[in-house]
């Protein structure tokens, strides 16, 4: 099936079936001729993300038994994975996640972000105040790394409470550091739900700070 069938089936947006496949989190997922397609017996990804989450409880020993037959192929010690009810199948599928998970670019998140939002890409880039043409760069581009104030104005046109927006500057390598003054006045406009680029830009010239 093409990314549009798997869309509809799973109940996900193309775009982040698309990332999956990218990123080898869809098994059997195949490009050919610049379109992917995907097994029709190919397990639901979101089932995947559950069965890595649930992993993230497990103690130390279940991590350590799950490296050693990550590296061997087969347990360390006879009998179940501690603390698990999980079949062979499922702990395939954790182990599939662990190996194949690359943490996502600023482009990739930011455009996760916006199908989860509910937005289009005209919305954001009209409302964070950036040119069409730089925005087609981010989109184009998977390590496309923008600057300070272009990743704050996006992440305010998002509306991004303040860890969200963190997590997506840091998918650039960027910080709002408390050593300057305007990243703490953002930091407070986005804790108070000011997402305004007016209001903001307002709030550092009261100051004579250097606006975003």
């Amino acid at each position: 099936m093409d990314i549009q069938s798997a869309s509809k089936k799973w109940a996900l947006s193309a775009r982040k079936i698309q990332n999956l496949c990218k990123d080898g989190a869809i098994s059997g997922a195949k490009k050919i001729n610049n379109r992917w397609f995907i097994p029709n017996d190919a397990p639901n990804p979101s089932e995947a993300e559950r069965i890595n989450s649930s992993a993230a409880t497990w103690d130390d020993a279940s991590w350590n038994m799950l490296i050693e037959y990550l590296r061997t192929g087969k347990p360390n010690s006879p009998g179940e994975f501690p603390k698990t009810n999980y079949r062979p199948s499922e702990i395939d599928a954790i182990l599939k996640s662990i190996v194949s998970s690359v943490d996502l670019t600023f482009s990739e998140a930011l455009l996760s972000l916006i199908d989860n939002k509910g937005l289009n890409d005209v919305q954001v880039y009209k409302k964070a105040g950036i040119d069409r043409r730089l925005f087609s760069k981010i989109r184009s581009s998977r390590t496309y790394t923008p600057s300070l104030k272009t990743a704050v104005r996006l992440s305010l046109a998002l509306e991004l409470n303040a860890y969200e927006t963190i997590n997506l500057l840091q998918k650039a390598g960027l910080a709002l550091t408390k050593s300057k003054k305007e990243n703490l006045v953002i930091m407070y406009c986005i804790g108070n739900q000011i997402f305004a680029i007016d209001d903001v830009n307002m709030a550092l010239r009261r100051l004579n700070l250097e606006e975003i």
